[in-house]
């Protein structure tokens, strides 16, 4: 057995790993809270919030 904790096990050398070795990886252990947090990155630049903040003085 191999585990990553990576995303992705691309970079696995597969030619050197025998076939009854199974492979476990952490692939999408994280994808819905990147992925709402990416929406909120997005509405907030529609809406146009980080010049709001900046108009305010809101630190960084």
């Amino acid at each position: 057995m191999i585990q990553t904790f990576s995303a992705g096990v691309d970079h696995l050398p597969f030619t050197a790993i025998p076939d009854n070795v199974e492979i476990y990886s952490n692939a999408g252990a994280y994808s819905i809270p990147v992925a709402e947090h990416a929406w909120a990155m997005i509405l907030t630049l529609a809406k146009g919030l980080h010049k709001r903040a900046k108009r305010q003085g809101v630190p960084k």
